[in-house]
């Protein structure tokens, strides 16, 4: 299991990546590296907080579990992150919720549209991104310390 400094370190580094790319040509790789950063710091939350620990930890474990509900059993392990980080960080609830949403567009040309990514993600769209994400970062080090 990746320690806080990891999680850490591969949420900067996505960062980084992801402002050097900004709204350019490969804005959707922008908006997969704003959104794999996000994750990462909202790892680093959960680490810090004993309750929580490693959130894939905690959903295999509540989903082997008896006293488990059967919603919870339901959940994709992105829909368990997004219900913990709405009761523990609801500040960046809609924006942590957006980036995965675009971003599977991006990834999974699931947009009704037939764009590919990059016809897809507009430059606004990925500096939005892009401003979601240091909403996400600047928050969880806040709360961190």
């Amino acid at each position: 299991m990746a320690s806080i400094d990891k999680h850490k370190n591969q949420a900067e580094h996505n960062f980084k990546l992801a402002n050097s790319l900004g709204d350019g040509e490969y804005r959707d790789w922008t908006i997969t590296t704003c959104f794999y950063s996000a994750l990462h710091f909202t790892n680093l939350l959960f680490l810090s907080d004993p309750k929580i620990g490693h959130i894939d930890d905690l959903f295999t474990k509540l989903n082997y579990s008896t006293d488990t509900a059967d919603q919870v059993k339901q959940m994709s392990i992105h829909a368990f992150r997004e219900s913990i980080i709405k009761r523990k960080l609801p500040s960046i609830r809609t924006q942590y919720r957006q980036l995965r949403e675009i971003s599977e567009a991006a990834r999974y040309l699931e947009s009704s549209s037939g764009m590919t990514g990059p016809e897809y993600i507009k430059p606004a769209l990925a500096q939005h991104a892009l401003n979601d994400l240091l909403t996400i970062k600047t928050e969880v080090l806040k709360l961190l310390k």
